[in-house]
């Protein structure tokens, strides 16, 4: 089974985040059929210190674990982007570095 690493720590470390606080903030998914799919899904946004906007963006990441039902064994984990938002006054310069981060490092659907 794969380690996961929280994208906060990972490929988004450069970048300050918050929570978005809205409906599709945090939200979780749990499928049963002859399998258990547990899904938690994460939208957050940037953050400036300074209070600049120009170069801000949102992203969503979902995080899904498999278990087999007998036993409840953890059988298969994944840790995606799957969304991403950028202002439309973002630098060029930040869209690129943002966009070769994400992509280098997690799978865009």
């Amino acid at each position: 089974m794969s380690h996961l690493k929280d994208p906060r720590t990972g490929v988004m470390r450069d970048h300050m985040m918050k929570d978005i606080r809205d409906s599709h903030g945090w939200r979780f998914i749990i499928n049963l059929t002859d399998i258990c799919q547990v899904c938690h899904v994460r939208r957050e946004q940037s953050m400036d210190l300074w209070g600049k906007d120009e170069d801000h963006f949102e992203v969503e990441w979902e995080v899904r674990i498999t278990f087999r039902r007998e036993g409840f064994m953890p059988t298969a984990t994944t840790l995606r982007i799957t969304d991403l938002q950028m202002a439309e006054t973002m630098s060029p310069e930040v869209e690129a570095s943002l966009r070769t981060t994400i992509v280098g490092d997690l799978i865009v659907a």
